[in-house]
C-alpha cells in the first residue's frame, strides 16, 4: 500500500531472492521500507548484524512486530522461516509448524491491517537445496531439541 501498515506473508525458498527483490521494488516504486523478521542466528554471523539493522531486519518478538505495524510500517514475515527453506522441497508444502502468531500480531496492532500473501512460482527450482544426507537429519534433530 501507499501508506499505512501491512503484513506480508511469504513462502521462504532456499534463498529468498524473490523477497529481496520485493523489498527493493517496494522501496523504488513506493518509497517505503519493508521491515522483516529474520532468524535470530543471522545476527550472530560476523558482519551481518549491521546490514540487518540497515535493512530493518530483526528477530522480532510478537510485541516488536505489533509496534512496527502500529507505527504504520510494512512488515514481512515468513512463518515457515529457515525450517521451511531447508526442509521444504519442490512440493511447496507449507511448513509453519503451528506458527500462527502473525494473526495475533495483526489483531493486537488494530485488526484492520491488510495481509498480503506472497508466493513465487518455481522459487524452489531457481535455487536447489540438498535436503538429504547430512542436512535433513541435522534440521530434524535441531527442531526437536
Amino acid at each position: 500500500p501507499e501508506k499505512g501498515p501491512a503484513l506480508i506473508l511469504y513462502y521462504h525458498g532456499a534463498i529468498p531472492v524473490d523477497y529481496i527483490y520485493l523489498i527493493a521494488d517496494t522501496f523504488l516504486t513506493k518509497k517505503r521500507n519493508i521491515h522483516s523478521v529474520v532468524d535470530k542466528f543471522l545476527g550472530n554471523v560476523p558482519g551481518v548484524a549491521s546490514l540487518l539493522k540497515l535493512f530493518h531486519c530483526e528477530a522480532g518478538s510478537r510485541d516488536s512486530c505489533v509496534d512496527i505495524l502500529k507505527a504504520g510500517h510494512i512488515l514481512g514475515i515468513s512463518p515457515g522461516g529457515m525450517y521451511e527453506a531447508q526442509i521444504g522441497d519442490n512440493m511447496y508444502k507449507v511448513m509453519w509448524r503451528a506458527r500462527d502468531g502473525f494473526a495475533q500480531v495483526v489483531r493486537d496492532a488494530g485488526g484492520s491491517i491488510p495481509i498480503i500473501p506472497v508466493f513465487t512460482q518455481n522459487i524452489r527450482e531457481a535455487y536447489k537445496s540438498f535436503n538429504f544426507g547430512v542436512t535433513r537429519p541435522f534440521w530434524v534433530w535441531f527442531m526437536k531439541s
